[in-house]
C-alpha cells in the first residue's frame, strides 16, 4: 500500500543490511525532490544506509516534481532501452492510472540522449561519487 514507508532507523538499517550482503559499490535512488512520499522516504532512507557507498546516483521518476537537475548520464542503446520500457509493462495498474507512460519515458530517454549527442540516455543527479586516489 502506497504512504506507509517511513523514513526511520529500521528502513535504513533494512536497506545497509543489502548493502553488505550482496557487497554494493553503486545504489540507485529516487530524486529528493520525488512528491511521493515513500519515495522521498526511501531516497533519504538509502543515502543514509549507503553514506559508505561509493557511488549514489539519484533517477527521476513519474512523480518526480519539476526540480530534477542531472550531472550524471550513461549512455542507453536501443534493446536496452526496450528492456527497461518490457520491465515497466509489469506495473500494468500504475499504466492503467497513467502514472507510468512509457512513451513519455522513450521521450525522456531520447532528450536525456540529445544533451550528450547520443540517441538515448539516462540521467541522473549525484548524491556523491568517490574514486580511488589516482597519482597525478
Amino acid at each position: 500500500a502506497d504512504g506507509f514507508i517511513p523514513f526511520d532507523q529500521k528502513t535504513t538499517s533494512e536497506i545497509e543490511d543489502y548493502i553488505k550482503r550482496f557487497n554494493i559499490n553503486t545504489v540507485y535512488g529516487h530524486t529528493r525532490n520525488d512528491g511521493h512520499q515513500d519515495h522521498h522516504n526511501l531516497s533519504r532512507a538509502t543515502s543514509a544506509a549507503a553514506r559508505k557507498v561509493p557511488q549514489i546516483l539519484l533517477y527521476e521518476c513519474p512523480s518526480t516534481e519539476t526540480a530534477f537537475e542531472p550531472h550524471f548520464f550513461e549512455a542507453l542503446d536501443e534493446a536496452q532501452l526496450n528492456m527497461k520500457l518490457d520491465a515497466l509493462k509489469c506495473y500494468e495498474t500504475q499504466i492503467a492510472k497513467g502514472i507510468v507512460n512509457l512513451e513519455l519515458i522513450r521521450a525522456t530517454a531520447r532528450t536525456n540522449g540529445g544533451k550528450i549527442k547520443l540517441t538515448f540516455a539516462e540521467a541522473f543527479e549525484v548524491n556523491h561519487i568517490v574514486r580511488p586516489s589516482q597519482s597525478v
